[in-house]
């Protein structure tokens, strides 16, 4: 069994090896973020923002905890960098929890081309109820221009079929801040998740077996394998 459980107010990721509690939402002071674990009234809070947000899509909840996870280590905004921007849901589920854990946070989407696919990504974007600051460009996703340890946070969309996604890991590892995380959402294309596991030298796994889909995860310093060419 490999499943994502919500359970004595903990998000655990729950394997054959046993449980990896993800976000332990009783420990409120390690909590610097401006929304809270826990709240006496009817305001919102990290639990009831991921639980809510599951309600219409489930796909990227995973992912949601761990984004959560990382930004509740600040009261600061955060810089998110999303690569491959899909149809725009994996964008609400990030918007949305940025935004509303700080609003002057950044979402920036990239892509490549135009496509039909612009119109949804704007539909689900524009209904973020709680919006952070977001950009989205048009650019060649191996050479995005972005400045150099830029982003906390860079998410690959794997729902996209990148023709060089060693090129893309390459350049998230490039524009990831040393205190940063890397984000890689596997889902159709196994190209990517071979890439990654070749390029990246130390990861975090986590397969949901329902969903047909695995996020794996590492911080900036991890990566050491170098670059393929």
């Amino acid at each position: 069994m490999s499943v994502l459980v919500y359970e004595n107010n903990r998000f655990m990721y729950v394997d054959d090896k046993g449980d990896n509690i993800l976000l332990d939402c009783n420990r409120y002071l390690d909590n610097l973020s401006r929304l809270p674990f826990h709240a006496n009234d009817d305001s919102m809070t990290i639990p009831r923002m991921i639980l809510e947000l599951s309600k219409d899509s489930d796909e990227y909840m995973l992912m949601d905890v761990l984004v959560c996870a990382h930004h509740i280590k600040s009261s600061e905004p955060r810089k998110v960098l999303q690569l491959g921007c899909g149809d725009g849901v994996m964008s609400y589920h990030i918007g949305s929890v940025l935004g509303r854990m700080h609003r002057e946070s950044l979402l920036y989407c990239v892509s490549e081309g135009f496509n039909i696919r612009d119109d949804e990504w704007l539909k689900y974007v524009n209904s973020i109820e709680i919006k952070p600051q977001i950009a989205y460009s048009k650019v060649d996703m191996s050479n995005t221009h972005l400045m150099s340890d830029e982003f906390d946070v860079v998410v690959i969309n794997g729902n996209e079929d990148f023709i060089h996604p060693e090129l893309i890991i390459n350049e998230a590892v490039r524009v990831l801040k040393n205190s940063g995380i890397l984000i890689c959402y596997i889902s159709k294309f196994p190209l990517l998740e071979d890439a990654f596991k070749i390029l990246i030298n130390d990861y975090e796994e986590y397969w949901e077996k329902e969903k047909e889909s695995r996020v794996l995860l590492c911080k900036k310093n991890c990566h050491s394998k170098g670059h393929m060419v």
